[in-house]
């Protein structure tokens, strides 16, 4: 995955504005389309704008775990989120709006 508006969308959202983390903040955002892939959703050619915030959403909250976050449990609108573009697919909506 080599699109920077994911990686300037996270640094945003964890309040990182130095180039130092972008290395390990673009492993973070591979690993998230990878996990996501893994749960069953297949992302498009070109990636929605649904499907970059997910992204943005899941790598954050993994980075915020691996420094020690208070709850390691996945939060439940980023579940919801997947899990509604994951059954939308299957059958056959639109889960890109």
């Amino acid at each position: 995955m080599s699109d920077t508006s994911l990686l300037a969308m996270l640094k945003i959202d964890l309040g990182i504005s130095t180039t130092v983390y972008d290395e390990r903040l673009g492993l973070f955002l591979t690993s998230a389309q990878a996990e996501i892939s893994g749960k069953g959703y297949t992302f498009s050619e070109t990636l929605t704008i649904k499907e970059k915030q997910i992204i943005v959403r899941y790598a954050g909250w993994k980075y915020k775990v691996s420094r020690g976050a208070d709850s390691p449990a996945m939060p439940d609108d980023i579940r919801y989120c997947i899990h509604d573009m994951v059954c939308g697919q299957k059958m056959g909506g639109d889960s890109s709006v």
